[in-house]
């Protein structure tokens, strides 16, 4: 049960961040930054299929396991770095194009596969627990908007927890799915809006 509830939450929540972020920013389609928007909201999407894979895939048949994996490791080795990503562009003005983020796509599915192959997938899995909560708090420390720095901040150490403690591969405890996704639901929320008012906030400087 708590494992369904998990699941729903971290649904309704990356669902609800992605559309929401993109209703707020629709008029802004033609900034320089709008990418930044776009690839936050897709991220949330990749974590919204995980979660309704987690809720529909039940079966231990081999073709929904393998559907199931294949969500999740989306979720975990392109939505998190991607997230950390945007909020870092974000923070250093690195507004790039949607073409450089496609290869950025490729270049992290390439460093799974190549974890997975020589059998550093646990070290590479741990690596990101400890390295996208990092980039997101520095990144966070970046915004000049002190309410969207406290929101990032929140968001990543939120993220920490969730992923030290209950993740794929913790680093402490033994780790639970329903857990990580309860964790995860609560991050995403300050996450896209620290993003939002980061990006506001740009506007109003005419940085924009």
């Amino acid at each position: 049960m708590l494992m369904i509830a998990g699941q729903l939450l971290l649904l309704i929540s990356a669902c609800g961040v992605s559309l929401v972020l993109l209703q707020q920013h629709k008029q802004d389609q033609e900034q320089a930054w709008h990418g930044l928007v776009k690839v936050f909201a897709v991220s949330s999407l990749f974590i919204a299929a995980a979660a309704l894979a987690g809720l529909t895939l039940r079966s231990d048949g081999m073709d929904q396991q393998a559907l199931l994996r294949m969500t999740e490791n989306l979720a975990y080795y392109v939505a998190l770095p991607f997230l950390a990503s945007v909020l870092l562009a974000r923070g250093r003005l690195w507004f790039w194009s949607m073409a450089a983020w496609g290869r950025w796509l490729l270049g992290l599915i390439a460093f799974f596969e190549l974890a997975r192959r020589t059998e550093y997938g646990v070290a590479y899995t741990q690596f990101l627990a400890i390295g996208v909560p990092l980039t997101l708090a520095a990144a966070s420390l970046f915004l000049s908007n002190l309410q969207a720095r406290g929101l990032g901040l929140v968001g990543s150490v939120t993220l920490a927890i969730s992923l030290v403690f209950f993740g794929p591969e913790p680093l402490l405890g033994s780790g639970t799915r329903d857990g990580f996704a309860f964790g995860l639901s609560l991050s995403l929320p300050p996450l896209a809006l620290a993003l939002h008012l980061s990006l506001r906030t740009l506007v109003k400087e005419g940085q924009a």
